[in-house]
């Protein structure tokens, strides 16, 4: 199986495989992985039947095994696809074994996930995919990653990708992707019959709707990252929400902390990153903040973290989140401000 990811499906796609996966939980890039793969199957000729099934409710496994079976009235090749919302579980696996026996030209197979848990890839299952298979690894890009998705995206609406234009979209869709998506070709409607250097920031700002969305997660790493302008927008966007997010940044952040002082006192690196469930794509970050911080800032830090949990607890929701931009400040520049005693 070649593992990849989403960005780099379309050059593998030139080869048709017996199964697919695509793993993730950024729903944009995600459903259009999925389509590129059914388009190049259905341009090689090797779709044309599709049958979908959701892992709900109304979900049975032997209407699955049947579309392996039965042979088509009306079609010679057939893409069956199974969606799930969860990692596979035993009884998953075992059916998963059960119809990845099947697989044969003329009847491919795609499976979606949101996740996938690391003893998956122990599983029977999992090793049949790897040698028939693609593996398509789905993350919402960031930074610049995030920067090069906008820039290629109003390059595929003919328009201009200025500084500014992709500036201006990270800014409000950041966390988003489907809302960016669909502001891009509301900026491409706009645009029509208009010269490139007519329309202008205002008149893109207008006719846009602040849609970012962040999750607690997204917070705690800006803040790893030492960005204070991004972590004071998202925690300005967390906080508008009006949701639990506080306690999530502060357990993750808390969490994160005890794995620095683990690395400082000289364990092993592994060893701490499998503890504390520090996964591959923070953990370069983790290694960076580590040298980044002081012992006394992470002092500061924890007793910030501390105080923080005591104004949730007395539900004073707006001095917690006034506290937590403290912690911020003081992980980025900690000359201009002390921990509250």
């Amino acid at each position: 199986m070649t593992k990849i990811y989403a960005d780099r499906l379309n050059q593998y796609l030139d080869k048709a495989c017996l199964a697919y996966a695509v793993v993730g939980e950024e729903p944009l890039i995600k459903l259009e992985s999925c389509d590129a793969i059914r388009n190049s199957l259905r341009q090689q000729g090797l779709l044309e039947e599709r049958l979908r099934f959701n892992f709900d409710s109304d979900f049975r496994w032997e209407d699955v095994i049947d579309a392996f079976q039965e042979l088509s009235l009306f079609a010679q090749q057939r893409l069956v696809e199974i969606h799930f919302e969860q990692s596979p579980d035993k009884s998953i696996n075992q059916q998963l074994e059960r119809v990845m026996q099947l697989l044969q030209a003329d009847c491919r197979l795609l499976l979606s996930f949101s996740k996938l848990n690391k003893s998956v890839e122990k599983q029977n299952w999992y090793v049949s995919l790897e040698q028939q298979g693609l593996l398509v690894m789905v993350y919402a890009p960031e930074g610049q990653q995030l920067n090069r998705w906008i820039v290629q995206r109003l390059k595929n609406n003919q328009i201009e990708p200025s500084n500014d234009r992709v500036e201006l979209l990270s800014h409000y869709y950041e966390g988003n992707l489907p809302a960016m998506s669909q502001a891009i070709q509301t900026i491409a409607l706009l645009s029509h019959g208009k010269k490139q250097h007519a329309l202008s920031i205002h008149d893109i700002e207008n006719c846009l709707d602040q849609a970012s969305h962040f999750t607690a997660f997204h917070l705690v790493d800006a803040m790893l990252q030492m960005d204070l302008r991004r972590s004071l927008h998202i925690a300005h966007q967390l906080q508008q929400q009006q949701s639990d997010s506080l306690l999530l940044v502060n357990w993750g952040l808390s969490n994160d902390f005890k794995c620095i002082q683990a690395l400082w006192n000289g364990e092993a690196e592994r060893s701490v990153f499998q503890r504390f469930r520090i996964w591959s794509k923070r953990q370069n970050m983790l290694r960076n903040a580590s040298h980044s911080l002081s012992q006394q800032q992470l002092a500061s830090a924890y007793e910030l973290l501390a105080q923080i949990d005591i104004a949730l607890k007395t539900f004073d929701a707006a001095w917690a989140w006034h506290l937590l931009e403290r912690c911020m400040l003081l992980m980025v520049k900690p000359n201009y401000v002390q921990a509250p005693h």
